[in-house]
């Protein structure tokens, strides 16, 4: 893939399936052999340069570092360490990742690397998820519009308190949820073994994440979070010169968020799919029977905890201490 990937500077009427309005330029990182351009990481993507110019430099304490025309810096990487006295550079690898490092370091000691920091997409290699050591958190996020690669309205993310699930989110509104990890698979995920890509999840003290990788270096393959909120795995087919759905990680009407509200039981196989836990009844019968089972579902008998509890204290009245 190496021969495939490209780091430059572009304007979103460069490469937008319908051409953009945005005079707006921005550093990306993209599939060069592919039309139209596919963008696949962002730089500068809420900051971007409203000036045909633009530099790109490595400082000596490994930070990267972009210049708008008016040598005003407009975005950098987060990173700032000592590296002593060997000379700092940066360079794009051909897995797409985009590193800052010292001249003799081997290829995962990095001081920064653009796949720590996703937009839309995930490649072969990326880590979707948290590192608990360092709190970097690798999550998506669609783009604003096709003009614009700002953080739009949809946020995909790994969440990691108990086991881990994974969330989406449109705005503040919780829409999807994957999950919890079984020690094999999310639910709602598919786990049949494919062609395509291999599959691992990482849950430990340090991190939790998945990460996929390619099985033949032949295919490019990416996930990627739409405009529209859907997460999808793309792969890209010659003949048709595009690029087509391999999975929607969508998958079933109960990876819906809330959708069988408090109390409630979400089963793909079942119909109506949604049905009360144990000795639980529906809150709004007459919503449920019409298929609206936000509200959830109630204790079939109200608990009298007031009454329990006058006669605990009734009886506690006669303990005897010795």
């Amino acid at each position: 893939m190496r021969a495939l990937i490209r780091l430059m500077f572009f304007s979103s009427a460069l490469f937008s399936v319908i051409p953009g309005n945005s005079k707006n330029r921005y550093l990306g990182i993209w599939f060069k052999k592919i039309s139209p351009r596919t963008v696949l990481w962002v730089a500068n993507r809420e900051t971007p340069l409203t000036s045909t110019t633009g530099v790109l430099k490595v400082n000596s304490n490994g930070m990267l570092l972009l210049f708008s025309g008016y040598n005003t810096v407009i975005w950098s990487s987060n990173s700032s360490v000592s590296v002593g006295n060997a000379p700092v550079v940066a360079k794009i690898l051909g897995s797409g990742n985009l590193v800052v490092c010292d001249d003799s370091s081997t290829d995962k000691d990095f001081v920064w690397q653009s796949f720590d920091y996703p937009t839309d997409t995930l490649l072969a290699g990326m880590k979707f998820g948290k590192d608990l050591l360092t709190s970097v958190d690798r999550y998506l996020t669609s783009w604003k519009s096709m003009d614009y690669p700002s953080p739009g309205l949809y946020v995909s993310w790994m969440d990691t308190n108990g086991y881990p699930q994974a969330f989406q989110k449109r705005g503040s509104v919780l829409q999807l949820r994957f999950g919890p990890w079984t020690c094999v698979r999310f639910s709602g995920f598919p786990s049949k073994p494919n062609p395509i890509y291999t599959y691992d999840f990482v849950f430990n003290e340090k991190e939790v994440y998945s990460i996929f990788h390619l099985i033949s270096n032949a295919i490019m393959s990416r996930v990627y979070l739409s405009l529209e909120g859907n997460e999808m795995r793309l792969n890209w087919i010659d003949p048709a010169q595009g690029w087509m759905s391999y999975l929607v990680t969508t998958v079933d009407m109960c990876a819906q968020y809330g959708l069988c509200g408090a109390y409630g039981i979400c089963n793909i196989n079942s119909s109506p799919a949604c049905s009360c836990m144990e000795m639980f009844e529906p809150r709004f019968p007459v919503q449920w029977n019409a298929g609206n089972w936000s509200g959830g579902c109630q204790h079939e008998k109200s608990l009298n905890c007031v009454e329990n509890q006058k006669t605990s204290l009734h009886r506690n009245v006669f303990v005897q201490w010795n």
